[in-house]
């Protein structure tokens, strides 16, 4: 994974459990437009982007959405997910610029 994670969330994990962690990550490149997840659904992956920029949206009632929050290299999308509970949520995630990011299958990462 080089010398760099490029991902802060990553970042700070404490040694030695972020290599041993790091070391079952798949690296991926998304298109924009790619959806990182759906809302009301468990996620597929769990992704730590370390370029580009990811957008949480949700459908309002009269059919539009809304932007609810933005993710980058500080963090991991899904978030919400990780707290508990119903491992589902109210918004979809899209990459919005070409994302570059390490993927885990996301109950790998619930059992973490």
């Amino acid at each position: 994974m080089g010398h760099s994670i490029d991902n802060l969330f990553l970042e700070n994990l404490p040694q030695p459990y972020r290599n041993s962690f790091c070391s079952r990550l798949e690296e991926v490149s998304l298109p924009a437009g790619t959806v990182l997840y759906e809302a009301e659904q468990v996620p597929r992956y769990a992704f730590f982007i370390t370029a580009g920029v990811a957008s949480k949206m949700v459908s309002m009632s009269d059919g539009r959405s809304s932007e609810i929050g933005l993710t980058g290299s500080e963090g991991v999308v899904p978030c919400y997910h990780l707290l508990g509970g119903v491992p589902i949520g109210p918004a979809r995630c899209v990459a919005q610029i070409q994302v570059k990011a390490f993927r885990i299958p996301f109950p790998e990462l619930l059992r973490e």
